[in-house]
C-alpha cells in the first residue's frame, strides 16, 4: 500500500478529509495528519510517505516552502495541493517542483480520489523506471552475456512457460526499441563464423544499428536480432550481407529477415527452431563461440535446489554437488552458477544484494566443473548467511547512521532516506523502525535535537551571535527563518532572544567577579 499524509492548518478540514474516504479501498495507508508545515516536514522525514495532500497556506512553513524543502531531499514524493480561491499563483510556483495536482476548495470526494489515483499511476511509473535502472546498473553490460545465456538455457526447456521466462528476463535485457528484426543467415560454415561476426559488428556500427541479443549459431546458421524503428530501411544492410564472400565457401549464404513489434512473438519464432538441437553456440562479447547444452532437467532442478538451501543451509554442499553432478560442460556449469545465484537472491528477498562482479569474474576464470561448483557453494553460503545476520548488522548500522549524522550536521539535505540509499544501503522503512527501536527517538526528532544542541553550543561555548551563520552550520542552509522557528520550538526562545539572554548572564557573572 502507498502511504499518505494530510496537512491543513484547519483541524475540521484535515479530519474531514481523513474520514471522507475509505483509503484502504484505494490501496492507501493514512500515515498521519499535520497542522502546519514544520510538523508535516518532520512527519515526512519519519514516515516516508508516497503522497502528501497539503494546504498551500499554513503557519510556520507554508505549503510552497514545504514542497521546495522536501523536493531537495526526496523528489519521489507526489504532492497534491489544496488551495483557496485566488491562490493559484502559489500553485503555479509549486508546479515548478513537479507538482501536477491542484484541488480548489471546497473539495469533494471525487476530486480527491481522482487526484490520488493519478498520483498512484505516476508513482508506479517512477518505481518501475527506478527498478529497471537499478537492475541494469547492478548487472551492467558485462553481465548481459551471462543473463542472455541463462535465458536461452531456460527457454530450451520444452516445458518452459513463456510468460514466466520473459517476465523475469525481458526487463534486464537492453531491448531499447519497440521494433525488432530477426535474422537467419544460413549456409554459413563454422570456420567462417568469426569472420562473419567481425564483419557484422562493423556493418552495424556503420549503419547506426545495434544488435540487442548476442549472436546464436546452430547447424550452419547464424541468428541475430537488431533494434529497429518502423521507418528503418534495411535494404542496403541486407544486400551488403548477401554480397560477402568467405574462404572455402562451398555454398553462398542465404538470408531471411523477419520483423516483430513484440519481443515475445520474436522468441516464440526463434526458440522452437533451436530447441531441437543438443548443442547451440552462443557468441560472447569477445566474439568467441561458447557451447550451450540443452540440459533441460538440470535447469528445472536448479529452482528447487535454490529453495532447499534457503530453507536448510546445512544441506547446501550436498545440494550443490548433486545439482552439478551430471554436468560435463564447464561453460554450462558457469551458466548454472549464475542461475542459482540470481535465484537465491530472489528467494532471500535481497533487493540490494552485494555486488556480484567479483563472483562472476571468479566463476568465469574457473577451469572445470568442480571449481565452478565449489565457488558457487561458497557464494550461496555467503548470501544466505548475510541474510540470516540482519538483526546483528542492523544494530551496527544504527551506530554508523549516528556517526554519519554527527559528522554531517551542516548538510541541509541530510535525511535518513539519503543515508539508507547511499551510505548504509538498506531499506529506509526498516532502518527507520530500527533507529527508533535502538534510540527511542524518531530520526527527525533526533536530528532536530542535536542540531539545536549544536546551535546552543555555538552560542554558549563559541560566542557566535550571527543567526544566519549558526543556521548554516547546523544544517538549515540559507533558511534562517525556519531555523529560528525550530530553535524557539526547542528552547522556548528565538536565537536572538537566546543570545541576548546569554549576554545578560555573562554580564551578570562579570559584575559578580568584579565585586
Amino acid at each position: 500500500m502507498l502511504r499518505l499524509i494530510i496537512a491543513d492548518d484547519e483541524k475540521i478540514i484535515r479530519e474531514a478529509i481523513s474520514r471522507l474516504i475509505r483509503w484502504e479501498d484505494y490501496g492507501i495507508e493514512l500515515a498521519g495528519l499535520c497542522k502546519d508545515g514544520i510538523e508535516t516536514f518532520d512527519m515526512i522525514c519519519d514516515e516516508y510517505p508516497d503522497i502528501v495532500l497539503t494546504d498551500i497556506k499554513m503557519p510556520g512553513l507554508d505549503g510552497l516552502n514545504l514542497i521546495k524543502k522536501v523536493h531537495e531531499i526526496d523528489s519521489d514524493i507526489e504532492f497534491i495541493i489544496l488551495s483557496g480561491f485566488g491562490e493559484f499563483e502559489f500553485a503555479k510556483q509549486a508546479m515548478e517542483y513537479g507538482v501536477k495536482y491542484y484541488l480548489l476548495k471546497p473539495i469533494n470526494e471525487k476530486g480527491i480520489i481522482d487526484a490520488i489515483q493519478k498520483a498512484k499511476v505516476d508513482i508506479m511509473k517512477k518505481r518501475a523506471l527506478k527498478k529497471l535502472q537499478y537492475e541494469k546498473e547492478l548487472l551492467s553490460n558485462q553481465f548481459q552475456t551471462v543473463l542472455q545465456k541463462q535465458f536461452l538455457m531456460e527457454s530450451l526447456t520444452f516445458k518452459a512457460d513463456w510468460e514466466d521466462v520473459l517476465s523475469r528476463y525481458a526487463g534486464l535485457f537492453e531491448f531499447q526499441h519497440n521494433m525488432f528484426a530477426l535474422y537467419y543467415v544460413s549456409f554459413l560454415e563454422e570456420h567462417n563464423l568469426t569472420e562473419f561476426t567481425n564483419r557484422l559488428n562493423v556493418l552495424c556500427t556503420e549503419s547506426n544499428l545495434s544488435i540487442c541479443f548476442n549472436i546464436i549459431y546452430v547447424k550452419n546458421t547464424a541468428i541475430f536480432i537488431l533494434n529497429t524503428e518502423s521507418t528503418t530501411d534495411l535494404t542496403r544492410f541486407n544486400a551488403t550481407i548477401l554480397s560477402w564472400k568467405f574462404p572455402r565457401m562451398a555454398v553462398h549464404p542465404t538470408l531471411q529477415q523477419l520483423t516483430f513489434s513484440n519481443i515475445k512473438e520474436l522468441f516464440q519464432n526463434l526458440i522452437p527452431k533451436v530447441q531441437r538441437y543438443e548443442k547451440i553456440y552462443f557468441i560472447d562479447e569477445n566474439n568467441t563461440p561458447k557451447g550451450i547444452y540443452n540440459y533441460s532437467s538440470i535447469i528445472e532442478r536448479a529452482d528447487l535446489v535454490s529453495k532447499e538451501i534457503c530453507e536448510n543451509i546445512q544441506n547446501l554442499s550436498n545440494s550443490i554437488t548433486e545439482c552439478f553432478s551430471s554436468v560435463v560442460d564447464t561453460e554450462f556449469a558457469k551458466t548454472l552458477a549464475s542461475k542459482l545465484t540470481v535465484q537465491t537472491i530472489v528467494n532471500t528477498n535481497q533487493m540490494q544484494p552485494h555486488d556480484l562482479s567479483q563472483f562472476f569474474k571468479e566463476v568465469n576464470d574457473c577451469g572445470n566443473v568442480d571449481e565452478v561448483a565449489e565457488r558457487t557453494a561458497q557464494e550461496l553460503k555467503r548470501l544466505i548467511s548475510e541474510n540470516m545476520k540482519d538483526d546483528f548488522r542492523h544494530k551496527d548500522y544504527i551506530k554508523q547512521t549516528l556517526n554519519y549524522v554527527n559528522n554531517h550536521l551542516s548538510d541541509p539535505n541530510l535525511s535518513l532516506k539519503w543515508i539508507s540509499e547511499n551510505y548504509i544501503f538498506m531499506n529506509v522503512n526498516y532502518l527507520s523502525k530500527q533507529f527508533y527501536k535502538e534510540t527511542g527517538e524518531k530520526f527527525s526528532a533526533y536530528l532536530n535535537r542535536i542540531r539545536m544542541e549544536k546551535a546552543e553550543n555555538l552560542i554558549t561555548k563559541h560566542g557566535l551571535t550571527k543567526v544566519s551563520s549558526i543556521a548554516k552550520q547546523v544544517g538549515f542552509g540559507d533558511n534562517s527563518q525556519y531555523f529560528s522557528q525550530a530553535f524557539k520550538k526547542h528552547t522556548g526562545l528565538t536565537p536572538s532572544e537566546y543570545i541576548e539572554q546569554k549576554r545578560g548572564q555573562d554580564s551578570g557573572c562579570a559584575a559578580q567577579d568584579l565585586a
